[in-house]
C-alpha cells in the first residue's frame, strides 16, 4: 500500500514537471510569433502610412504651372503655417538684438600691439638683411595688410619717428578700447575716425604709418548676446497670431498659367486635394511612431490582457484589425473625405471587447485612433472624435447581456460623434445650422452603420477566429434550440440534470469570477452525448427498467464513458463552440466510473481500472473544471439519503478533495483560493436549489396539540 502511494506521488510529480515544460514551451512559442507578429504590424503600417499614390487628387508640388482652373469643392477654414512662419521671421528679424561689452578685449589689443610691433622691430633690426628681405619680410605679418608704398614707409623711419609711431599707436589704440563701444559691423566707421586722433604735429609719413597700423590692428569690443537676441526673436515670434483663411466653396484657388506657391498648396492640402510628397524626416518621424505604438501593442497584449487564446492569436486578431481599418481607411479617405466622422473605426474595437477582452479594446481604442488620425493626413481632430466614439460604444457595449443594447448603442455613438465633431467645427468658428444638420446626419449614419456590423460581424468573424461570442452563447442558451430541444425530449432526465449543473456552474463561475455564460451554456451541453442511448443512464430510467441489470459490467462502463465521445461528435455535427466542445469532453477527466469498477470486482471479474475510467483530457480552463465539479456534485447531493446542510457540505468536501488529489486540475488554472470559494458558492446553491420538501400538515382541525417545536420544523 505504502508502495503504491509512493509510486503515485512520483508520477503526480513527473505529470506536474511535464506540466510545467508543457506552459514554458507554449509560452516560449508564443513569444517568438508575437515578435514575428510584431515586425509585421511595423512593416504593414509604416507601407499603409507612407504610401503616397493619390487617389483621385491633384499631383501637384511648389513651382508647377497650372494647365486648368481649380475651384474649392467645400467650404473650409485652415491654418495656413506658411503665412505665420513669414510673419513669425519678419517678426524676429526686428527684434532687438542685444550686445555686451567686452572688457577683456584691452588685454588682447595691448598683446596684439606688441606683438605685431615686436616683429616689425626686429625687421627693422636686421642691418644685414638687403632691403627687399626685409620688405617682403614686413609684408608677410599676419595682422597687417600693408600696399608696397606703405611697407616702404615703415621700413625707411627714422628711429625717434619710428618709436613716436608706436607710441600713438598704442595711446589711440588702447585710448579707443576704453572708450568706445566697438561692435565688429561697426568697426570701419572707428577706422574711418582714426585720422581726427592722430597729433596733427607730427610729420605726414608718421600720420600715415600711425593711421595704417591703427586700422589693421583695431579690435572689436563689443559683440552680439546670442542668447538673449534668441530670446527676443523667439519672444517676437510667440506674439505672432497665427494666420488663418477661410475658403468658400467653389472659389477659384487657382487659374491656368498660375505657379504653385507654398499658400497654394496649404489650401489645396486643407481641402484634400493633394497628396503632400514625404521627405526622410517625415518619413523617420512616421517609422517612430509606429515603432512606438507596435511595441506599446506587443507589452500589453503580451503581459497585461486577461484571456483564454493564447497570446500571440489575441495580437494576430489585433493586428488583422489595425492594418485592415488603415488600409480601408487609406482607400477610401481620399476618395471621398466627408466620410472620416462615420468610418466604422468602432466596429473592430468593440468586436475585440465582445470577443476577446474588454481592457484590451480600451487600450485598442487608443491605438486605432491615432493611426486613423495619422492615415487621416495627421489629423488631430479625427484621432479625437474616433477616440470619442470608440469609448462611449465601450461603455454601451459592456453592458451587452442587458436588452436594447444595440438601440443604446447607435443612440450613444450618434449623440457622442456629432458632439465631438461639432466642437472641432466651434472651435474654427465654422458653425450654421446646415452645418448642424449635416454632422447630425452624420453622426446617426455612424451609430448607425456601428452598431449593424458588430451585431452583423460578431458572430461570423467569432467562427472565423475560433473565439465564442457572447451573441452565440446566448443564442444556445435558448431552450428552444433543436439539440437542448432534442436533449428534453429524449432525455428529459438528464435534460434536468443538466440545467442543475448549470445553476453550480454559473454562480460557481461568477465566485472565481471565470466566464459565468460559458460555464452556464456548456453545462447545458455538457452530457449531451446521453442522446444516443438515453436508458443507459439513471436518471432517464423508469424505475421497474434498468438496463444494466443483465449486463456485464465492463460493458456497462463502456457505454456510460462513450457518451463523452458521442457528445463530441454530436457538438462538431452542430458546430458548437470549440469552448463547448472542450467542456463535452474534458468534463470527466480521467475519472473512474467507480460503481462498475467496484460491482466488477464484487463479481470476481478481472476488472482493470483503466477500463472503468474515462480517457480524459484533462480540464484545460477553469470553465471545465467548474463543470466537472458541478456535475459530480449535483449527482452526489440528489443521491443523499438525507439532506441537511452537514450532509451537502461534507458531500461536496469529499468531491473537491478526490478530484484535487486525482490530479484533474493539473492542466487548468484554479487555484487553492478559486477552491475553496468553488465550495462555498456549491454549498449555498445546493441549500438553496436542491431543498427537501417537507410535507403540508394535516388540517389543523386534526391536530391534538402543536408545539412550538412543530411550528418551527414546518419553517
Amino acid at each position: 500500500m505504502i508502495k503504491d502511494r509512493k509510486n503515485n506521488s512520483q508520477s503526480k510529480d513527473i505529470d506536474s514537471q511535464k506540466n510545467i515544460r508543457a506552459v514554458r514551451t507554449r509560452k516560449k512559442n508564443s513569444l517568438h510569433l508575437s515578435l514575428v507578429i510584431l515586425l509585421f504590424l511595423i512593416l504593414g503600417a509604416t507601407l499603409i502610412l507612407v504610401y503616397q499614390k493619390s487617389f483621385g487628387q491633384l499631383a501637384i508640388k511648389k513651382g508647377d504651372t497650372v494647365a486648368e482652373i481649380i475651384r474649392a469643392p467645400k467650404t473650409v477654414t485652415f491654418k495656413s503655417v506658411s503665412k505665420t512662419n513669414e510673419l513669425k521671421n519678419e517678426a524676429a528679424s526686428e527684434a532687438t538684438k542685444v550686445y555686451r561689452l567686452d572688457q577683456g578685449v584691452i588685454n588682447d589689443q595691448e598683446n596684439k600691439i606688441n606683438v605685431n610691433f615686436a616683429k616689425i622691430d626686429e625687421i627693422r633690426g636686421q642691418q644685414d638683411w638687403p632691403t627687399d628681405k626685409k620688405f617682403t619680410s614686413i609684408k608677410d605679418i599676419g595682422d597687417l595688410r600693408l600696399s608696397n608704398e606703405q611697407a616702404n614707409l615703415i621700413l625707411n623711419l627714422s628711429p625717434d619717428s619710428w618709436n613716436r609711431v608706436k607710441q600713438n599707436v598704442r595711446s589711440i589704440l588702447l585710448d579707443m578700447q576704453e572708450k568706445e563701444k566697438m561692435k565688429y559691423e561697426e568697426l570701419n566707421n572707428f577706422k574711418n575716425q582714426l585720422s581726427l586722433k592722430v597729433n596733427q604735429s607730427l610729420s605726414e609719413d608718421e600720420k600715415t604709418a600711425i593711421i595704417v597700423l591703427s586700422k589693421d590692428l583695431l579690435l572689436p569690443n563689443t559683440f552680439l548676446d546670442q542668447v538673449e537676441t534668441e530670446k527676443n526673436q523667439e519672444q517676437a515670434r510667440d506674439l505672432v497670431a497665427p494666420v488663418y483663411y477661410t475658403i468658400e466653396k467653389d472659389q477659384i484657388i487657382l487659374k491656368p498659367g498660375d505657379k504653385v506657391s507654398d499658400l497654394d498648396l496649404e489650401k489645396l492640402e486643407a481641402l484634400g486635394l493633394t497628396s503632400p510628397s514625404l521627405v526622410g524626416y517625415e518619413f523617420l518621424g512616421i517609422l517612430i511612431l509606429v515603432i512606438i505604438l507596435s511595441l506599446l501593442s506587443f507589452i500589453f497584449i503580451n503581459y497585461f490582457t486577461k484571456t483564454k487564446l493564447l497570446s500571440y492569436k489575441v495580437f494576430f486578431i489585433f493586428t488583422v484589425f489595425l492594418l485592415s481599418v488603415m488600409f480601408l481607411a487609406r482607400l477610401v479617405l481620399p476618395l471621398k473625405p466627408s466620410i472620416a466622422y462615420l468610418f466604422p473605426v468602432a466596429v473592430p474595437v468593440i468586436l475585440l471587447a465582445i470577443l476577446i477582452d474588454f481592457r484590451l479594446a480600451l487600450f485598442s481604442s487608443i491605438i486605432f485612433s491615432v493611426f486613423f488620425g495619422l492615415v487621416g493626413g495627421n489629423s488631430f481632430e479625427l484621432a479625437v472624435v474616433q477616440l470619442l466614439t470608440i469609448l462611449a460604444g465601450l461603455l454601451i457595449i459592456k453592458d451587452i447581456k442587458k436588452p436594447n443594447v444595440f438601440i443604446k448603442l447607435i443612440l450613444t455613438l450618434t449623440l457622442v460623434n456629432f458632439l465631438a465633431a461639432l466642437s472641432f467645427n466651434l472651435l474654427v468658428g465654422n458653425f450654421s445650422s446646415k452645418i448642424v444638420l449635416s454632422l447630425l446626419a452624420v453622426g446617426f449614419f455612424c451609430g448607425l452603420i456601428n452598431t449593424v456590423l458588430v451585431a452583423g460581424f460578431a458572430v461570423f468573424i467569432g467562427n472565423v477566429l475560433g473565439v465564442t461570442s457572447f451573441l452565440q452563447l446566448s443564442e444556445l442558451s435558448n431552450p428552444e434550440q433543436p439539440l437542448l430541444k432534442e436533449l428534453s425530449l429524449t432525455a428529459p432526465g438528464t435534460y434536468h440534470h443538466s440545467i442543475l449543473v448549470s445553476n453550480l456552474a454559473e454562480q460557481g463561475a461568477k465566485a472565481i469570477e471565470a466566464d459565468s455564460l460559458i460555464a452556464r451554456v456548456g453545462a447545458y451541453y455538457h452530457d449531451i452525448g446521453k442522446i444516443s442511448r438515453p436508458l443507459f443512464f439513471i436518471e432517464n430510467q423508469e424505475k421497474s427498467l434498468n438496463v444494466h441489470e443483465k449486463m456485464d459490467p465492463r460493458k456497462s462502463a463502456s457505454y456510460i464513458i462513450s457518451h463523452v465521445d458521442d457528445g463530441v461528435k454530436i457538438a462538431k455535427d452542430y458546430r458548437l463552440p470549440s469552448e463547448i466542445q472542450n467542456i463535452i469532453a474534458e468534463h470527466h477527466g480521467t475519472t473512474c466510473v467507480q460503481f462498475f469498477f467496484n460491482l466488477a470486482k464484487k463479481q470476481g471479474l478481472s476488472a482493470n481500472k483503466k477500463d472503468f475510467c474515462y480517457p480524459g483530457p484533462f480540464p484545460k480552463t477553469k470553465e471545465s473544471a467548474i463543470i466537472m465539479l458541478a456535475d459530480s456534485t449535483e449527482a452526489a447531493i440528489r443521491a443523499l439519503n438525507k439532506f441537511t446542510p452537514t450532509n451537502v457540505s461534507k458531500k461536496i468536501e469529499e468531491i473537491f478533495k478526490q478530484r484535487f488529489e486525482e490530479g484533474q486540475f493539473n492542466f487548468c488554472p484554479l487555484t487553492t483560493l478559486d477552491l475553496n470559494n468553488l465550495k462555498r458558492s456549491f454549498t449555498e446553491t445546493a441549500l438553496a436549489v436542491f431543498h427537501q420538501r417537507v410535507d403540508y400538515p394535516k388540517p389543523f382541525s386534526t391536530f391534538k396539540k402543536i408545539t412550538r417545536m412543530d411550528w418551527l420544523r414546518l419553517k
